[in-house]
């Protein structure tokens, strides 16, 4: 999750959460209760009303599980990420507010 400073922990909303799934039989916890169930969607809403022949087109969630713990790898995982979903996101930033002075 990116938004909120870029950091999911500092983000005020939260967007996802872990839930505990009790059809997972598998589970060590003998109460089932090993939070393993991931559930994307906002708190509140969507506060849209849509018409009986009406569309509604909802919002989209990417999950990025990583093959490893190398932090160079990881990295160069959600850089392709980025460039697959978003690749504007890995262009370089025009400086209007730099000026040369001659």
């Amino acid at each position: 999750m990116a938004f909120g400073g870029s950091m999911a922990a500092g983000a005020n909303r939260r967007s996802f959460r872990w839930l505990p799934d009790q059809e997972f039989h598998t589970q060590v916890n003998y109460e089932k209760k090993t939070p393993c169930l991931l559930d994307v969607g906002p708190d509140l809403g969507p506060g849209q009303e849509v018409a009986p022949v009406g569309t509604f087109e909802s919002f989209r969630a990417w999950v990025l599980p990583f093959d490893g713990t190398d932090r160079e790898r990881c990295g160069l995982a959600l850089r392709r990420m980025y460039r697959t979903i978003a690749p504007w996101v890995t262009e370089n930033p025009l400086m209007m507010h730099v000026r040369l002075r001659r």
